[in-house]
């Protein structure tokens, strides 16, 4: 085990602080010049806004990455392999990020766009390599390869859609997923994985640069699918490689469980479709974060209710992760039905 990294501050500050001022800048352009985000029936806002403010947490991502991997290299690549999987995820989050983009501009089939999503996921999880080992009751089930492909994908998959979907009023994935990937920063330090760490912090640095225009009552721009997809495809990644850094400490349940919350909406929302006669694909407004906006006439309020339970999940994770708990299968589980049982009884007392 390689044991927590010792991080210079002055170098942290140098790649972090890159990847937000250079996300601060392009999304203020992206402001400026953006694509029109008109709104439709399925829309949470009542106004034509820029949309492509993405491309400011992508291009912070891509400066700060850049900058480590050439003034930083030996404090970053400490096994064999990584500099050629990090630089393979993040060719790959470019793609996904531009697949968003031609969507935001152009508007592609749902079809053809997951499907898409579905081949860039598959050739990430052969680059970083399958999850074959599940945490259980102190030791480990292991999994045939064939499933540990297959499930390395779905969460690819799933991760890269659920936050995307959950990209529906101001400020909901960029906060979220910037406060789960500090906690996952700062969790990679304590393992002593330092490519986790780097990827993780260069995104949630980015994201706090994209947020002053985006979390207020009436956000100055939207990052739309290119950022929303980007993001979340690069935070499933990061999860992978905390795995393969560390595979003796038992991480693997950290990633779903700091955005449990988002994870637990998007099922909810995908149950309640056919029962409301919606279906699978449609685009649609019922989600529950969604319809508690609505109820409460603004989307900030709500915004910090899922980053306050998001925050929490990270303190619980940190708190696991002390004890020596986080790799217990039926905690997750737990936590898993908790929540799908709070979102349940609070999707019951909402309107449509």
């Amino acid at each position: 085990m390689i044991g927590p990294i010792s991080i210079n501050a002055l170098v942290a500050l140098q790649i972090f602080g890159l990847a937000f001022f250079v996300s601060l800048a392009v999304t203020g352009f992206a402001r400026l010049g953006g694509l029109g985000d008109i709104p439709d029936h399925r829309s949470s806002h009542s106004r034509v806004t820029p949309t492509g403010g993405g491309l400011g947490v992508i291009a912070g991502i891509g400066a700060a990455i850049l900058l480590a991997a050439t003034l930083h290299q030996d404090w970053i690549i400490t096994q064999p392999g990584s500099a050629e999987k990090l630089a393979t995820l993040l060719s790959l989050t470019f793609a996904i990020s531009f697949l968003g983009f031609v969507d935001d501009r152009y508007g592609l089939p749902t079809k053809f766009k997951m499907g898409l999503i579905l081949v860039i996921s598959t050739l990430a999880a052969n680059a970083i390599g399958s999850v074959t080992m599940l945490p259980f009751s102190g030791d480990h089930i292991y999994l045939l390869w064939w499933s540990g492909l297959a499930g390395t994908i779905l969460w690819l998959f799933t991760v890269s859609n659920a936050v995307n979907f959950m990209d529906g009023i101001n400020g909901m994935f960029g906060t979220c997923l910037a406060i789960a990937s500090t906690a996952l920063c700062a969790l990679a330090v304590k393992a002593g994985a330092p490519v986790t760490a780097l990827i993780s912090g260069s995104l949630a640095a980015a994201l706090f640069g994209f947020l002053p225009y985006n979390l207020r009552g009436k956000a100055t721009v939207f990052s739309g699918d290119c950022g929303a997809l980007g993001a979340a495809f690069l935070y499933a990644g990061a999860v992978l490689f905390l795995v393969h850094e560390q595979p003796e400490l038992r991480l693997l349940y950290a990633g779903p469980l700091l955005i449990l919350p988002l994870l637990t909406d998007v099922l909810i929302t995908l149950i309640r479709k056919p029962m409301k006669g919606i279906a699978m694909m449609a685009p649609h407004n019922t989600h529950l974060y969604q319809r508690w906006a609505r109820k409460r006439g603004g989307h900030v309020e709500v915004t910090l209710i899922y980053a306050g339970v998001v925050t929490l999940m990270g303190v619980l994770v940190h708190d696991a992760y002390g004890r020596g708990t986080l790799g217990s299968m039926s905690g997750l589980a737990l936590l898993s039905g908790l929540f799908v049982c709070l979102y349940a009884v609070r999707s019951a007392t909402l309107p449509d």
